[in-house]
Formats: C-alpha cells, sequence, structure tokens
C-alpha cells in the first residue's frame, strides 16, 4: 500500500491553504458581481433570455444534450433558478474562505459557474471566466475532503493525488496564461507591439481605462517603449522561470505580480489580475513562508489510500494525460498558425478536445495579440418626440466628457465590456438590438445596469446609436475626455420595428 509523507520545508501546504482562500475570494467576487447584472444580461427581461435561447437550442437541436451544453438551466431557466445559482455561489465561496468542506466547495462552485458561464452567453467570453473554471477544477485535486481546512496542516491527507501532479499542473496553467500572451503579440505581426509602440495607445484604448490610465497615458514615449520591454520580459521570459530552481521561482513569483499590480492599477479587469496573482502562490513552497511558520502549520501525517481513492486516482491521471496532451496542442497551434495539415495524431488530438469543449476547462490563452490604436464609443441617445434626445450613460464605460473614469475592483461589469466589443465592429451585433429593445420596454433590469437612464418616469419612443471617436483631455482642463461624433451607428429604431426578435436567432459565441 503506498505512503505519502510531506517535507515540511518542500511541501506545498501553506499555498495550498492560501491558494484555497484566495480562489473563494474571486468566486465570491465573481458571483456577486454577477448576481446583480444576471436579470439584465440573461434574466427573463433580460438582454439575452435563458428561457428563449433553450428554446431556440431545443427547436434547432433535438439532440443538444447537458454534454454539450452543461448548465442547471436544463433543469429550469427561470429567474429563480439563476438567482439561486448565483446564492448558492456566493455560499459555497464563504465555505472555501473558512475552509469548511472545501472539496465539495470547490466542486459545487466549479459546477455553478460553469452553468451560469454556459447560459450566459456573449457576456460570459472573457478569458478570466475560462481561466476561473479551468483553476477551479484543477483545485478539486488539492482540495481536502475532510469538513474542515484548518492549522496544523496535515499533509497531503485527504488529497485525490500526490503533490506533484497538481503542484505542476498549476504551473503548466500559469505557464501558458503568461507565455501565450507574449506569444501572441509576436505572431500577429502587429506593428505597435514590434516597434514597442503599443502602450502609446494601450491605456487610451484599453476596454475601461480608469483614472490613472489618464496619468499613464501622460508618461513619456521612452517609458511607454520601456514598458513594452517589460511586457516581452515578464511574458516571454519568466514563464521559463517557473520550471527553474526555487530562487529561479521566487523570481518569477515577484516578477509576474508587480506586472499584474501594475495592470490592476492602470485598468479594469474584474478579477483577472487577482485570479493571476492567486496561481503564482503554487511557484512557493512552506520554505518560503520561513522556518517558524514551517514548522507551526505542519503535522505530519500517512495517508493510506482507500479503495474509491485509487479508483479516483486512476480517472484523475487520465485527465492529467488529458490536459497536457490537449494544451500542448494549443501551444503548438499558436505558434504554428500558419500550418494546415493537422495529421492523424493532432486530428485525433482536436477530436477529443471538441468532445470536452463545452466544458470550458482546457483552454487557449493570450490577450491583446493585436493593439487597438484608435478609441471608438457607441453612445445610446432616446427620444419622445423625435426631435429632443438624451444620452444613456453607462456606470464604467467612457460617456460624458466630464466624467472621473473609475475603479471596478473586482466587479466584472459584463455589459460595458460588451459595448466596447460592439465599438470595433462596423455592424451592430444582435445583442445590441435586444439591448434597444429592452430599453425601449423599459425594461427595469437592464435600466439597472446602467449609471443614468434620462426617461426615469417614462419610455422613449426612438432610440439611436452613434459612433464617437474619444481621446484623453489634455490637461488643464476639467475633461478627462475629448469626443467627436463620428457616424450613426445602426437605423433609429422604435419598438415595433424590433417586435419580433423574440424569434430572431439568438446571439451565440461569435456574437
Amino acid at each position: 500500500m503506498s505512503e505519502y509523507v510531506t517535507n515540511p520545508r518542500h511541501s506545498q501546504l501553506l499555498p495550498r491553504w492560501i491558494f484555497l482562500r484566495l480562489l473563494g475570494i474571486v468566486y465570491l467576487a465573481a458571483f456577486g458581481s454577477l448576481w446583480f447584472q444576471v436579470d439584465g444580461l440573461i434574466g427573463s427581461q433580460g438582454i439575452v433570455p435563458v428561457d428563449t435561447f433553450f428554446q431556440q437550442i431545443r427547436f434547432r437541436s433535438p439532440s443538444m444534450s447537458f454534454w454539450n451544453f452543461p448548465t442547471l438551466s436544463w433543469l429550469s431557466s427561470s429567474d429563480q433558478m439563476l438567482h439561486g445559482q448565483c446564492i448558492a455561489g456566493l455560499l459555497f465561496s464563504l465555505s472555501l474562505i473558512l475552509g469548511r468542506l472545501p472539496l465539495l466547495s470547490v466542486i459545487v462552485l466549479w459546477g455553478l459557474y460553469l452553468s451560469l458561464s454556459t447560459t450566459g452567453n456573449v457576456f460570459f467570453e472573457f478569458q478570466w471566466d475560462t481561466l476561473l473554471l479551468e483553476a477551479g477544477l484543477l483545485s478539486v485535486l488539492v482540495a481536502p475532503h475532510g469538513l474542515r481546512d484548518g492549522f496544523p496542516l496535515r499533509g497531503q491527507q485527504g488529497m485525490l493525488v500526490s503533490w506533484e501532479i497538481p503542484k505542476w499542473l498549476f504551473r503548466w496553467l500559469l505557464f501558458r496564461l503568461i507565455f501565450l500572451a507574449g506569444v501572441v503579440k509576436l505572431t500577429s505581426g502587429d506593428p505597435s507591439w514590434r516597434y514597442l509602440s503599443a502602450l502609446e495607445y494601450h491605456f487610451q484604448t484599453q476596454p475601461l481605462p480608469v483614472w490613472t490610465s489618464w496619468y499613464a497615458h501622460q508618461l513619456p514615449l521612452w517609458i511607454h517603449h520601456l514598458g513594452v520591454l517589460l511586457v516581452f520580459i515578464v511574458e516571454l521570459l519568466l514563464p521559463w522561470f517557473i520550471f527553474g530552481s526555487r530562487k529561479m521561482r521566487k523570481i518569477a513569483f515577484v516578477g509576474i505580480n508587480l506586472f499584474q499590480i501594475m495592470i490592476a492599477v492602470t485598468g479594469n479587469y474584474g478579477f483577472f489580475n487577482f485570479l493571476t496573482s492567486s496561481i503564482t502562490i503554487w511557484l512557493l513552497d512552506d520554505g518560503s513562508f520561513g522556518g517558524r511558520w514551517s514548522e507551526r502549520v505542519h503535522k505530519q501525517a500517512i495517508s493510506h489510500p482507500t479503495f474509491w481513492q485509487k479508483w479516483i486516482r486512476t480517472s484523475v491521471l487520465i485527465w492529467v494525460v488529458l490536459v497536457v496532451v490537449v494544451s500542448g496542442e494549443q501551444i503548438h497551434q499558436t505558434l504554428f498558425a500558419s500550418v494546415r495539415d493537422p495529421g492523424t495524431v493532432r486530428g485525433a488530438i482536436r477530436y477529443v478536445y471538441n468532445h470536452v469543449k463545452p466544458f470550458r476547462s482546457i483552454n487557449r490563452y493570450g490577450l491583446f495579440a493585436v493593439m487597438t490604436t484608435r478609441r471608438d464609443e457607441i453612445v445610446i441617445e432616446g427620444s419622445i418626440d423625435g426631435h429632443v434626445w438624451k444620452e444613456y450613460e453607462f456606470f464604467w464605460k467612457p460617456g460624458v466628457s466630464d466624467r472621473r473614469p473609475a475603479f471596478t475592483g473586482l466587479h466584472m461589469p459584463r455589459l460595458d465590456w460588451r459595448m466596447w466589443f460592439a465599438a470595433l465592429r462596423s455592424e451592430p451585433p444582435s445583442w445590441y438590438f435586444r439591448l434597444v429593445h429592452r430599453l425601449l420596454e423599459g425594461s427595469s433590469p437592464v435600466d439597472q445596469m446602467l449609471y443614468a437612464n434620462p426617461f426615469s418616469d417614462q419610455v422613449p419612443r426612438f432610440i439611436r446609436g452613434f459612433r464617437y471617436e474619444y481621446r484623453f483631455a489634455r490637461s488643464g482642463t476639467s475633461d478627462w475626455w475629448r469626443r467627436d461624433k463620428q457616424r450613426s451607428y445602426g437605423p433609429v429604431m422604435q419598438l415595433d420595428q424590433l417586435g419580433n426578435l423574440r424569434e430572431a436567432k439568438l446571439p451565440y459565441c461569435n456574437e
């Protein structure tokens, strides 16, 4: 019978304990943020209602099953089910933070977030959503299966597999996340990255700038160019330190976290930076926290695996092989995107991946492959009589020129983010017309996601959109932005023109 004994210095008991609580905080922020938006986004009076979407899925694809579309909304697509999932997510997040039922908590949290992500449609297409799902599933390997996870930390007792497997899987995840972000910048051929000018635009054109972005944008060009060099060092060089000695891993830990802090203080990316920093904990071991801590929290234990644990470990090993093989193929695709013939083996890997893809837990990463050099914003206006127009204001995306950009913290304002992507398109996406439809109906859940509704006491008869070009205002003025109207964004719309939207095709994935 196999035995596992921890080494007080080189084990990951403290990193595991810290990571699970940080993960609980991320889940708490993610579910809490969504709870305030879920009605307006995918509720019955929301932009992309779950119930309508499900009706169309069942009509068009009768063979669609839970495996293809993993969500609890198969049981019910009501608003109560959506709220129930959010509330359950909050409760189990607190349970994980407090160290109660850790294994059950991480399993339930992963399942709930997968369920909401699946029904969340276009509003859950962000890489930090898939990163949370992948990290959340890996956490099943390290969460103790007892009633509580407290001091003294008892070796690997209660873990499903040996330390070595989850430790290296988390490090492999971190490597892919950081390294591929650098690779896509080079392979995209974008000149702003190749000529080190990307940061001349980034602070102004990123999805949701903050007030510190204005100051960062004013820095001298040589600092911007140096900053791009530092980005490449962090994303292309430091990831290799992840697989090095303890000293090299500490350097990677410090460098990656400083990089995440710099991103967080100059932009709004929800819980992404916090989650990434949480994963870097796996670059450390117990000895990194000092000998005194190591002695206090450890109590060596020997774990004798039971029959069911052995069976689970065998299943886990199969999953581990799948993660390594599929993610390796994803890296190959990123590095050699021009190779069209995948070959027999790689074709088989892709075939397998397509079957596990709906669970969004083996993912391909890479942010800001092409730098946006111009900032366009969609400004929505409404009118009662077609002559006097009033502007709708959003909480977080740029609007009127004198409103200071604010920090969102760990909150993820999904509609504001989608509006940034909509401005990159020449034609409005289908969900945009559904947003207009709800505004013309006077949908209360959608109104609550807006900073200022100019028609609080009545409903507009007409709505139109305009594309504006935004630039940071010069110093010495009270404005934060300068904006110039460019052209209309879609037609002027009335409710009777949009009355057939419930029967129209709903957006999914690439809309």
